[in-house]
């Protein structure tokens, strides 16, 4: 208990105007608020809280925005005495998940006790026993921006039972910014020595951040790259929590110092299928970027659609697609022919190259991932050489072109026609030019209408009859009325790239514009689109960290977005 004066008390005595909040004053109601003071039933540096008591109180952002408590901003916290307990709960009440539990076994040592939670809405609940009682808490609200997403994957937590379940880690990137803070329990950390067993964490935490993962095997692997942030480096484990006590499953000297560059963290005696964490914190507070990358036989549950394929027009294409315990998988094709098939395992029978993609969704573990396989057409094959063969919309019929570089012993070409359903139908035969090692150019009028989609398929065959598919084509799709959009974008500080998320059903040059906050143009360019693409990178390597910069991509819907450099 303190009994002088302290730093403590001349910040109290100033936030006497700001709202403060009692537990008891505020027991079982609502606040909705971005500021103010969280406080113990007795707001005093000299005054302990009471015993017996049982309060809960409930603060909502009244927005998208997440709370954060700090709790080091007065350096007022002192541990809770033994059989007194604050609970932190997800949600308007203590049915919520418990995200938080702070207890007398926790250190009163915090230099950076700040809780910043992924919850708009958090119940606190506070229970003293009949026995001894401390000074308690007063705790600082605010409702600071969360760090933006990295390449498009779900940042990691401030608070461990937040941390998100992430099923795919390859790729995944992230930082050690200063809006992660030290978080309980506090027994993970170590004081030097030769990092004995029994020790879960080495080096001392300031801002250390979460993440949680499947494992599928006793031993994992992943190679982080850490970048920004001199020779600081991070310091990581990887780790579990039985509720009382930390498991370190990972060397314990990745967990102190500065690991920068490119180095492996590699786990082991894991049990498949259970849940594990893993702690990234700044080396002395250091604010690095990283990424993380790992393989297929790392352990991990990857989200994995196969192989690309090429077959012929109608053949079977066999997809296969794996992901973690428990996941759902649902297929779609580009080419607008399957949508919303479920089942890991299909079979499609395609009559043009088209991407296939399988979006897996793990129930309550992990937000959904997509993963494609490309389907290609099986190509020309002598003794004909075919360069290209297409379908161009006319007002009254289909002009088909087709053109080859040389012919051998070639009677004639077979056009066939199929409507959506796939069925093809002879439409009519063209002599070919026999035997040929100039550019021979062929041309077919197709007068017949037709609903949907229209494919063609080109045969060529033989004086001696042999019969050969050459390429099959959707001969509507230049027909389709050119769409274009761009779905989202962000800086990647790693490569030094922008990422613009785009869609498009046919190939088009996409002009795209860079300016910085005074209306300065500093990229200027064009971007190719493809039906069958869905990202596209531009180089922006002298962009300023903290800066702001404006995007314009000029759509027939313009795109316009705010780019702010980590």
């Amino acid at each position: 208990m303190r009994t002088t004066l302290t730093l403590a008390a001349l910040f109290l005595s100033l936030i006497v105007h700001a709202q403060t909040y009692e537990i008891d004053v505020y027991d079982g109601q609502t606040v909705t608020t971005c500021s103010g003071t969280f406080t113990d039933s007795n707001p005093s540096t000299t005054g302990n809280y009471g015993n017996n008591e049982d309060y809960t109180i409930t603060f909502c952002s009244g927005s998208s925005d997440y709370l954060t408590f700090d709790f080091d901003v007065t350096g007022f916290y002192d541990p809770l005495s033994s059989g007194d307990t604050l609970y932190m709960y997800d949600g308007t009440s203590t049915s919520g998940d418990l995200i938080m539990q702070i207890d007398g076994t926790d250190d009163p040592s915090f230099s950076e006790f700040m809780l910043s939670t992924l919850s708009t809405c958090v119940t606190f609940r506070f229970t003293s026993d009949g026995s001894t009682n401390n000074d308690g808490w007063a705790a600082k609200i605010s409702c600071p921006a969360a760090p933006s997403a990295c390449n498009g994957n779900e940042p990691a937590a401030d608070i461990m039972l937040q941390a998100p379940y992430i099923c795919n880690l390859d790729g995944y990137c992230g930082s050690t910014s200063s809006y992660y803070h030290e978080d309980l329990p506090y027994n993970m950390i170590g004081t030097g020595g030769n990092c004995p067993s029994s020790q879960a964490f080495l080096g001392t935490v300031q801002n250390n951040s979460w993440l949680r993962f499947e494992a599928t095997t006793a031993n994992v692997s992943m190679d982080f790259t850490v970048s920004g942030c001199g020779t600081d480096g991070i310091q990581v484990g990887i780790l579990q929590y039985d509720g009382s006590n930390w498991v370190r499953y990972s060397d314990c000297s990745t967990t102190d110092g500065g690991n920068n560059g490119t180095f492996t963290l590699t786990g082991t005696g894991l049990i498949p299928g259970e849940i594990y964490y893993i702690m990234a914190d700044g080396n002395a507070g250091a604010n690095c970027d990283y990424t993380i990358s790992v393989d297929g036989s790392s352990g991990f549950a990857l989200v994995d659609a196969g192989a690309d394929q090429t077959v012929c027009a109608g053949d079977p294409v066999n997809l296969s697609a794996t992901g973690p315990a428990g996941a759902t998988y649902t297929w779609k094709s580009l080419d607008g022919v399957v949508s919303g098939v479920t089942g890991a395992n299909q079979t499609f029978n395609p009559i043009v190259a088209t991407t296939y993609v399988v979006e897996v969704t793990g129930g309550d573990v992990c937000k959904n991932q997509t993963d494609t396989v490309v389907v290609d057409m099986c190509g020309a094959v002598l003794p004909v050489e075919l360069v290209d063969f297409s379908a161009t919309c006319e007002p009254q019929h289909m002009q088909l072109d087709w053109r080859t570089a040389s012919e051998t012993n070639n009677d004639y070409f077979i056009l066939e026609r199929a409507g959506e359903e796939g069925h093809f139908q002879l439409l009519a035969t063209v002599a070919g030019a026999g035997t040929s090692n100039s550019i021979s150019n062929y041309r077919f009028l197709d007068t017949q209408t037709t609903e949907g989609n229209v494919y063609y398929r080109l045969w060529q065959v033989d004086f001696n009859g042999e019969k050969t598919l050459k390429a099959t084509i959707n001969g509507k799709q230049n027909c389709q009325e050119a769409t274009a959009s761009v779905t989202g974008s962000f800086y990647n500080s790693y490569s030094k790239e922008i990422v613009l998320n785009y869609s498009s059903n046919q190939l088009a040059a996409v002009p795209f514009q860079l300016f910085d906050v005074s209306g300065r143009l500093l990229v200027n360019k064009n971007l190719t689109f493809t039906p069958h693409g869905h990202q596209v990178r531009v180089s922006a390597a002298n962009l300023m960290p903290g800066s702001m910069y404006i995007i314009n991509v000029q759509l027939p819907k313009h795109y316009s977005e705010k780019l702010i450099v980590r």
